[in-house]
């Protein structure tokens, strides 16, 4: 179940990134307790994972570059 829980995390830091620097509101949990809800996910490992992934996904989209 970790691979689900990961890939959605990692596209949650990404589109987050991408809001962050476009100046948009950028906030994921709503979403992650949705998707968690729905597919039966653990909410506090998608959390602490987008939390670790967002700063290195904001080099990423600003730059393309990988951290």
């Amino acid at each position: 179940m970790y691979k689900l829980e990961l890939s959605y995390s990692e596209d949650f830091a990404i589109d987050s990134a991408l809001r962050f620097l476009c100046g948009q509101p950028w906030s994921v949990s709503k979403d992650i307790q949705s998707v968690s809800s729905a597919y039966r996910l653990d909410p506090d490992l998608m959390e602490l994972t987008v939390a670790v992934l967002f700063p290195s996904a904001v080099v990423h989209v600003a730059t393309g570059k990988s951290v």
